[in-house]
């Protein structure tokens, strides 16, 4: 999967921050958009090696979940101080929220990309406080 971004990261064949994009750059690292991206990559390499696929809502296996859980046993991504997989960034158009996108982020993306793209100024991270709703 990660070998996946790289090369479309270098190539161009993955968009990086702008709408619709399955990767943004933010603050804290690179922003793998979910559970699109793994879909994604789902999609076009489909179940090969991928046995025990976490069943999706339909009762058919989701290979894309099960991917995405992989890349969370990996430990590479980082977590909220309540220990969720996932964060949250709004999107701005100005200093109004338009959407919200989550995902796994990687922090320091060096170690998976280089050069790194710069950080998407329109996506600020939501952080919600414990206890509210």
């Amino acid at each position: 999967f990660i070998s996946w971004v790289q090369r479309g990261l270098s190539y161009w064949t993955l968009r990086v921050n702008v709408a619709d994009a399955l990767v943004h750059f933010v603050d804290e690292g690179m922003l793998l958009v979910s559970p699109r991206i793994f879909r994604e990559f789902a999609d076009r390499y489909g179940a090969v090696g991928h046995v025990g696929a976490l069943v999706g809502a339909v009762g058919e296996p989701d290979i894309g979940l099960f991917i995405q859980r992989q890349v969370l046993r990996a430990g590479w991504h980082l977590r909220t101080d309540q220990g969720v997989n996932f964060l949250t960034y709004q999107v701005m158009h100005g200093k109004r929220a338009v959407s919200r996108l989550s995902g796994v982020v990687i922090p320091n993306p060096v170690r998976f990309i280089d050069p790194v793209p710069p950080v998407n100024p329109l996506l600020v991270r939501l952080v919600v406080e414990p206890g509210a709703a």
